[in-house]
């Protein structure tokens, strides 16, 4: 029983990680090789997990709004890269914004 315990602590704290990065519970889901009913599941049974979820939802918004922020601002060169137009690069705006540390 420890054992079972203990992977699904370590799934939890990996889903976690997980969705602070992506914002995105069925695609943190699937990084870590659970179904996202599991990971639904344990938020209504594990009121300690259900607020670090929402922690790491709000983890992701900041990152994402940062982002959004900087490339509205900066723009993003050809090829994704940050910082805007140099050396005859377009600026473009319309590169994914999520994923990024």
């Amino acid at each position: 029983m420890i054992e079972a315990s203990t992977t699904q602590h370590s799934l939890k704290e990996a889903f976690l990680e997980a969705l602070a990065s992506t914002g995105n519970a069925t695609s943190s889901a699937r990084k870590i090789g659970i179904g996202r009913s599991t990971a639904y599941s344990w938020r209504l049974s594990d009121p300690d997990f259900a607020s670090r979820w929402e922690d790491a939802i709000a983890m992701a918004t900041d990152r994402l709004a940062f982002e959004a922020r900087r490339r509205a601002l900066d723009g993003v060169g050809a090829g994704g890269r940050s910082g805007g137009a140099a050396g005859g690069e377009t600026r473009g705006f319309g590169q994914t914004i999520t994923n990024r540390a």
